[in-house]
């Protein structure tokens, strides 16, 4: 939260400052989300926490996840009763995967993936609630880590092993796919803004 207006604008509080980012109107048009994080991580991980709001209740913003993860880029599901939201909290610092949790409450779990070495970059839910579309690296082969373990990973200009694929989440099967091709193409982070679109 902001400095109390009776304190000094000192670097210290400036820096513990809370932002809020990524605002999310409900499909009822009832509700809105957003994260909150500080202006600058203060230990080895950042951390964010996800919070939620009544659109006609003043004064009702109330902390929704407990802001020991960097839980963010959170989103409504279409059926009005869960969140999709990216986290670390299957290992602090680690790359972001796909968790969904209940508005009542309760436990987040992991969609997929929670081992994986490659985050998700950004996604999009489906209007009908079925898939989530979502850019990502593709997992490292046995070749990559044998080169990780003999650091011999040299980041290398134009190498295909750095780009982002447009895949797809079914929530009914659980599985992943990928979508475009061919593989050598690279997917901007706008992609998944749009697929869903018209």
């Amino acid at each position: 939260m902001a400095p109390d207006s009776q304190q000094s604008y000192t670097p210290r509080n400036i820096a513990e400052s809370e932002v809020p980012y990524s605002v999310r109107l409900s499909p009822d048009a009832q509700k809105l989300l957003y994260h909150v994080k500080p202006l600058h991580k203060a230990g080895d991980h950042g951390t964010s926490a996800i919070w939620l709001a009544d659109v006609d209740r003043a004064n009702s913003a109330r902390q929704f996840t407990s802001g020991l993860f960097n839980d963010h880029s959170a989103q409504f599901h279409p059926d009005g009763e869960r969140i999709i939201f990216l986290s670390d909290r299957h290992k602090a610092g680690g790359p972001p995967q796909l968790y969904s949790i209940g508005l009542n409450g309760g436990e987040a779990f992991p969609l997929f993936g929670k081992d994986n070495k490659k985050g998700v970059s950004s996604f999009r839910v489906s209007p009908d609630g079925r898939y989530i579309a979502f850019t990502s690296t593709d997992e490292p082969t046995s070749a990559d880590e044998e080169r990780e373990k003999d650091k011999d990973d040299a980041h290398v200009f134009g190498d295909e092993r750095t780009l982002e694929h447009l895949k797809l989440f079914t929530f009914a099967t659980g599985t992943v796919r990928t979508l475009e091709q061919p593989l050598k193409n690279h997917v901007q982070y706008s992609m998944t803004r749009r697929v869903w679109q018209p």
